[in-house]
């Protein structure tokens, strides 16, 4: 329903737009050109951004995040040996287990973009893995705080 009346919405105002563009007044096609310009650009920006973020993924950006958490497992490790709790390793080795497949889905991805046409599907993907990161990151987050209350 809400989804219906925002095209609705938006279906109205780039009628108008064009409307004014073509048929109206000298300062109406004024206003028009000046939106369609300023919309020109937000597209260009969001484009650009697009880019940067692909590019930033090829080069490896969450591998290394991916590497850096593992560093932080380790030292995570070492505490809970220190405790000697074992349900603290459990944990642990659960959420590293989860690291090693998130990097695997990575290594399959920057593998698929690689070929000459990366598909949305693994656009999809690779924002499936960065939110899969982040619930790694707070899982591991939750496990600290609950060594430190020990």
């Amino acid at each position: 329903m809400i989804k219906s009346i925002i095209k609705l919405g938006l279906l109205l105002v780039v009628g108008i737009l064009v409307y004014n563009f073509f048929l109206g007044s000298p300062e109406e096609k004024a206003q028009s050109q000046n939106v369609f310009n300023k919309g020109k650009d937000v597209i260009v920006s969001v484009g650009d951004l697009l880019k940067s973020e692909k590019t930033k993924f090829d080069s490896g950006k969450y591998d290394t995040a991916l590497d850096k958490i593992g560093g932080a497992f380790d030292g995570i490790r070492d505490k809970a040996r220190e405790i000697q709790d074992e349900g603290y390793l459990d944990r642990l080795n659960d959420l590293d287990k989860k690291r090693k497949e998130l990097q695997e889905e990575l290594s399959e991805i920057a593998q698929d973009a690689n070929e000459e046409f990366a598909s949305k599907g693994d656009e999809r993907k690779a924002d499936k893995v960065k939110d899969e990161i982040d619930k790694l990151m707070d899982s591991a987050k939750k496990l600290v705080n609950d060594m430190e209350e020990q």
